[in-house]
């Protein structure tokens, strides 16, 4: 939780929300204020679901966790394709790529030699040289595209074992879709 965002103006937010989907939210807003708590006090303290560790056991799990996180973006960001290298792929003018990305039918992360998407974006055997419904599932997936790049490229249950990637290649956007919207529910 946001350091300036108290746990009532959170739930003020969310007020709409049925009383299960309330009651889950303060639960998580108790949980990350234990946490932030704990991380902050160095204090051993127990919290639910987890072992009794002390704040700094957290951090250094933290830390790892964190150069984990930007390990994997940078794996990401330099076997990514540039526009042009994007264009020719997908057999479309750099201009075209950008207009894409504008409509978030493709994604990239931004780095120091500019954009790169994601390779797992493009297949010669889609159709246009790339996958459909990107953007469709983009706006349901509780993540961004360092998270969802992972998850794409990963066998799912809800796809009888298909990766994401494979099944929008197949054609199956919806099931995706429906997939994505309920990924860590």
């Amino acid at each position: 939780m946001a350091p300036h965002t108290s746990r009532a103006q959170t739930l003020e937010r969310v007020r709409g929300l049925p009383d299960r989907a309330l009651d889950a939210v303060g639960e998580f807003l108790d949980a990350m204020t234990d946490l932030d708590v704990t991380l902050t006090s160095g204090a051993r303290r127990e919290l639910p679901g987890l072992p009794a560790v002390g704040g700094d056991e957290l951090r250094a799990a933290t830390l790892r966790n964190e150069a984990r996180v930007w390990a994997a973006r940078e794996q990401l960001y330099t076997t990514g394709l540039s526009r042009e290298q994007a264009a020719r792929r997908a057999g479309v003018k750099p201009n075209q790529i950008t207009n894409l990305l504008r409509d978030s039918d493709l994604l990239a992360l931004d780095g120091p030699e500019g954009l790169r998407l994601p390779a797992w974006q493009f297949d010669p055997e889609a159709r246009r040289g790339r996958l459909e419904g990107i953007a469709r599932v983009a706006a349901v997936f509780p993540g961004r595209a360092l998270s969802l790049s992972s998850w794409v490229v990963a066998p799912n249950a809800g796809l009888v074992g298909r990766t994401p990637r494979q099944a929008l290649l197949d054609g199956d956007v919806e099931q995706v879709v429906a997939v994505a919207a309920h990924h860590g529910a």
